[in-house]
């Protein structure tokens, strides 16, 4: 392992701010915004055990069982943008513009983690591994694509109602298509726990009102300024 490296990719995802397009008055670096969402993964998939195995609290004995598939999700979670180190944060609608944007990004950043992964001379280095797996299909991917959401939810209430920007609302709309979608993936999962979906499509509409309230702030911020 390369120290002086690893140094050097926590420091590049430090530095690398997220929104780059956007005038935030509370900037998020890349590796807060990875710590922030590898939180919430393990806050979601723990409460999806408690859940499903019908129990108060974990104990000992159900976290030694479920370790493995927790790490799969952290893993994923915490990798998922590691790529920004050398890339630099895009905004979503350059890289989803079309098919052609996607792919050409998709490359850029599978190359950028592949530099990272050459820089840290590990011996076994998963970081490709997770960052190409991270947001699959499977429930994992889910958990990690749903937090990934709700950090931008997280930043567009951070601006909008608690510091009165409105830089962020150009994303309210789309963050709302993308809790949809979410909704919509576990509303149609196959993993068959009622009380499961009932409780991640809860957290959804919680995250949906959340935006509503910050566009609805942001609606009575330009009435009054209109009226000055």
């Amino acid at each position: 392992m390369n120290l002086i490296k690893t140094f050097g990719l926590l420091s590049g995802l430090s530095g690398t701010y997220r929104f780059a397009n956007a005038k935030l008055i509370n900037r998020e670096s890349v590796l807060e915004h990875l710590g922030g969402i590898t939180l919430m993964c393990l806050l979601i998939y723990t409460e999806m055990v408690v859940l499903a195995n019908k129990i108060e609290r974990l104990d000992s004995d159900v976290v030694a069982r479920i370790g493995g598939e927790l790490g799969e999700v952290l893993a994923r979670a915490i990798c998922h943008d590691i790529e920004e180190a050398i890339t630099g944060d895009v905004p979503r609608t350059i890289k989803h513009r079309s098919a052609e944007t996607r792919e050409a990004f998709f490359n850029m950043g599978s190359d950028a983690v592949d530099q990272i992964s050459e820089d840290l001379d590990l011996e076994a280095c998963v970081i490709s591994d997770y960052w190409h797996s991270a947001k699959s299909d499977d429930l994992a991917g889910m958990i990690v694509r749903l937090a990934d959401v709700l950090a931008v939810v997280y930043t567009i209430h951070g601006e909008a109602v608690e510091r009165g920007n409105r830089a962020m609302m150009s994303r309210a709309t789309t963050v709302m298509g993308q809790l949809d979608a979410c909704a919509g993936e576990f509303h149609d999962a196959k993993f068959g726990d009622s009380a499961i979906k009932e409780w991640v499509l809860d957290l959804i509409g919680q995250a949906k009102v959340i935006v509503a309230l910050a566009k609805a702030t942001s609606s009575e911020a330009t009435l009054t300024e209109d009226q000055m």
